[in-house]
């Protein structure tokens, strides 16, 4: 088999595996969860894991490789192949590029995970046929990705549209970055957390949500935010409409600066959740627009799920990008 690229996203959850053509076709998956308390070494190693089960599914041989591409949730110096920082995993200036190509043993392509989210949407995705386009990735953070002219925006140490470190807040709450109100401290999983715990054992707050963590909010799945949310659980849904209007509030901000065709929401809450919280993200916009009337902005759901940040990992070699 000819052209046959493999993608990788690896988060603070999970790890999840494609194989691809270069047109976008989606050939295989899989996914693993991620070691706990992993260091780049533990995490490589269980890349080159998944991707030899999703090669072995098909038959295949890392020899039938065309070429390789792995998402991080960190901006990425290219330049150097670091990992500038992934707060959720404690690193910070990391060298993953020599140390995925040591485990490998061949070329990898790095790219910021909402980076290529945004491009496998543009190319393939709900954004498709834009010549601008943000996305914006929930999952444990949040992810930013530009798409200008039809092409991903980066910048040299890879900090640009990281838009879930923007301040939407000053002084508000504190991010796993170590700053005060970014975007991520009100609306990732982590953020959920944090204020379920703040609510229900502080403040004594009813919710069904408590048995099911036993009061432990540290390690949210997506799936369980989504049946208490659908089960109208008054605490669970507060908190996540929140999340979601400043999501909104932070698409408005970003109108002012670039204007762009649309934005495209994706990750796992999204996944989960997104047409739930849809009207929240919505309000939060509107509510904080500039310039624009509120038809005139396009709000789009990711198209690709799950597939969209390891599909975009995917394309990177094809196209040489540095994300």
């Amino acid at each position: 088999m000819n052209d046959v690229y493999v993608g990788l996203d690896f988060g603070a959850t999970k790890i999840y595996c494609v194989l691809a053509g270069k047109d976008g076709t989606v050939l295989t998956r899989s996914k693993v969860k991620t070691a706990k308390e992993a260091d780049l070494d533990v995490i490589g190693k269980q890349l080159l894991e998944i991707t030899n089960q999703a090669l072995a599914s098909m038959s295949l041989r890392m020899e039938d490789v065309s070429g390789i591409g792995i998402a991080v949730p960190s901006p990425v110096d290219h330049e150097n192949g670091y990992i500038v920082h992934a707060p959720n995993f404690g690193a910070v200036n990391v060298p993953a590029k020599s140390t995925f190509e040591k485990i490998f043993g061949r070329e990898v392509f790095l790219g910021n995970d909402a980076n290529c989210g945004i491009l496998a949407e543009h190319r393939f995705g709900a954004a498709k046929g834009s010549k601008s386009a943000v996305g914006f990735f929930v999952g444990t953070g949040v992810g930013g990705g530009i798409i200008l002219d039809g092409t991903l925006y980066t910048s040299k140490k890879g900090v640009a549209g990281d838009l879930g470190h923007m301040i939407i807040k000053a002084g508000g709450r504190t991010c796993g970055c170590g700053n005060k109100g970014c975007l991520e401290a009100y609306s990732s999983k982590t953020a959920f957390g944090k204020r379920l715990n703040k609510l229900i054992n502080e403040r004594h707050k009813k919710s069904s949500i408590s048995k099911v963590y036993n009061n432990d909010f540290s390690a949210l799945k997506s799936s369980d935010l989504a049946k208490a949310y659908k089960n109208n659980d008054e605490v669970v849904c507060g908190v996540l409409r929140k999340g979601a209007y400043m999501l909104g509030l932070a698409s408005a901000n970003i109108i002012t600066v670039l204007e762009p065709d649309c934005f495209v929401y994706g990750g796992g809450v999204m996944e989960a959740l997104g047409n739930e919280l849809f009207p929240y993200i919505r309000q939060g916009l509107e509510e904080n627009l500039f310039g624009l009337k509120p038809g005139e902005v396009n709000l789009y759901l990711s198209s690709l799920g799950d597939d969209a940040v390891a599909l975009g990992a995917a394309i990177l070699p094809v196209y040489k990008i540095k994300a």
